[in-house]
């Protein structure tokens, strides 16, 4: 059942812009996408092939196919295998697959667009790869929020906002905060659904310690590095795997560290060495620029590197005490990334911490909360909606003033989480599909009904 928010974004949907091609994002981006399950696991063929990924392999960063020792459903009836994953149909044929051995045994070819025309993928032998296109809703349900920002001008849903009352106002924030809160916990989900909850937890909490600028790039450090293969190591070779395949670890590494990091770096690359795969992974995508040195990458890495010592109790906290698990997230601590800004950095004269109250707080936020919600929603709201609001982010700041200019109670919409959230919601949703300037939205004429 929608709720009304839904209900509303549903009948405003024959007044969107947002319906030309698609503002798609890197290979890889697109490959992390998939592999976590945000496209699904259920295709329809080219052939009308009933098909279901029962698993999705091993991410291959090698040349070959993308996604090996697969797993799919045809019609009920189960195949092993690589799957590929391409932009477009035709990929198969200008990428050379098709004459290419390395792609003879792929089970699925899984594309962003649909074939334009009649299509055949077909491999070396001449024999039919199974083809589906991946539903254009899921794509764009499974996409970033699009990087622009609105013009901080009024919108004309000011208009209407300025007399509506403040009930009907707190009611029209709660619905999208609970709306977006459900499109967080199924994303969550959707990757719970792939790969299992502890690895959902993982790599989510891999992506919130990236930050805004390298939240990609923590996913697929995650998704490498996967939860199941570093529980059982040492905290030395969990340590240089993570390291490692985050690109931070090289051979002359411990001759341009300060004299009290280099032996715990040669130990480090020791470790690494006999982890390495190869051949070696491409680069994780690191953003630099503009980052403090307390989110350096490489603070971020060692910040999930910690949560392994605890990974048991942080697990069962964040089913059963979400207080407990911010309480152990922000307890985390190490002797080294204490007091080091980056690997070879030297020491600092204060006393770092590896996640603050506010990181912890916001991947409450944005992930466990959620989850609750979706679970428990009456009971779960009172605690939810206590929840003080950080600073607000400037697209919160621009959808506040885009909706309330004019109100002098203003600032009211802005003291808690939920209505932050509430805000992120509306102004995704509409102010940043929107290309009219205001004027073919439909919003503020459904305001007037709400």
């Amino acid at each position: 059942m929608n709720s009304p928010y839904q209900h509303l974004l549903e009948s405003l949907r024959s007044s969107r812009l947002r319906e030309d091609a698609l503002e798609l994002p890197s290979e890889i981006e697109l490959q992390s996408l998939f592999f976590a399950g945000h496209f699904g696991r259920d295709f329809i063929g080219a052939d009308n092939e009933s098909i279901r990924i029962i698993q999705f392999g091993e991410w291959n960063h090698g040349p070959g196919p993308d996604f090996l020792h697969g797993a799919i459903e045809v019609n009920g009836k189960l195949r092993k295998g690589p799957i590929e994953l391409d932009i477009r149909p035709l990929d198969w044929e200008a990428h050379g697959h098709a004459t290419n051995p390395a792609f003879d045994e792929v089970i699925l070819h899984l594309t962003i667009e649909p074939a334009s025309r009649t299509h055949f993928t077909r491999n070396s032998r001449h024999q039919q790869i199974l083809h589906a296109p991946i539903p254009r809703q899921r794509i764009i349900d499974a996409l970033p929020a699009p990087p622009a920002q609105a013009p901080v001008t009024l919108g004309r849903c000011s208009v209407p906002l300025a007399d509506l009352p403040v009930s009907r106002i707190a009611d029209l924030l709660k619905q999208a905060a609970l709306h977006r809160a459900t499109r967080k916990a199924n994303h969550f989900r959707r990757i719970a659904d792939s790969h299992g909850y502890a690895q959902a937890l993982w790599q989510t909490l891999a992506t919130a310690l990236g930050y805004h600028q390298n939240r990609l790039a923590m996913t697929l450090l995650a998704q490498r590095a996967p939860l199941s293969q570093l529980r059982n190591l040492a905290p030395l070779e969990r340590s240089s795997l993570l390291f490692g395949l985050g690109g931070f670890l090289t051979a002359d590494l411990p001759d341009s560290a300060p004299p009290e990091s280099r032996l715990w770096l040669a130990d480090l690359w020791s470790a690494w060495w006999k982890h390495r795969p190869h051949p070696d992974p491409r680069p994780i995508p690191w953003q630099l620029a503009g980052v403090r040195p307390t989110n350096h990458p490489q603070r971020r890495t060692a910040a999930l590197a910690s949560t392994l010592e605890h990974w048991p109790s942080l697990e069962k906290a964040s089913r059963q005490s979400l207080a407990d698990f911010e309480a152990r997230l922000t307890g985390l601590s190490d002797p080294f990334w204490n007091e080091h800004y980056t690997l070879t950095a030297p020491r600092t004269a204060r006393k770092l911490s590896l996640i603050g109250k506010q990181r912890a707080r916001d991947f409450l936020i944005n992930t466990l909360h959620p989850l609750a919600l979706q679970e428990n929603p009456e009971s779960h709201w009172p605690l939810f909606a206590k929840i003080a609001g950080g600073p607000p982010s400037d697209r919160v700041k621009r959808a506040a003033y885009r909706l309330f200019g004019n109100r002098p109670d203003q600032a009211s919409f802005l003291r808690k989480a939920w209505q932050q959230q509430a805000l992120l919601q509306i102004y995704q949703d509409f102010c940043l599909v929107d290309h009219s300037d205001c004027q073919r939205c439909q919003f503020p004429e459904q305001l007037q009904t709400w």
